[in-house]
C-alpha cells in the first residue's frame, strides 16, 4: 500500500487499516500513534518510522486528531 511505503521512507504519517500496517509495526519500522480510536467511522492508525522523531507539523496533526477523538476539539 503506497501510504505505508511513504511512512516507512520518512515521508510522513499514514492513515490506513491496521491490517495493512501490521508487518511494519511488527518489524519495528512503524510506530502506532493513535491506538484504538473509536467513533462512527472505520478505525484507523497513524504510523510513522520508529527510527525518526516527528516533525512539528506531524505532531500538530496527531494532536488535532487525538483532540477530535476525545471530543475536546479538533476536526
Amino acid at each position: 500500500m503506497g501510504v505505508i511505503w511513504l511512512a516507512e521512507q520518512d515521508m510522513g504519517i499514514a492513515r490506513c487499516p491496521r491490517l495493512f500496517a501490521q508487518a511494519g509495526l511488527a518489524a519495528g519500522q512503524l510506530v502506532e500513534v493513535l491506538p484504538q480510536p473509536g467513533g462512527r467511522t472505520r478505525t484507523f492508525s497513524v504510523v510513522y518510522p520508529a527510527h525518526r522523531g516527528l516533525s512539528a507539523a506531524s505532531r500538530a496533526l496527531i494532536d488535532m486528531l487525538a483532540a477530535a477523538r476525545d471530543g475536546s476539539g479538533g476536526i
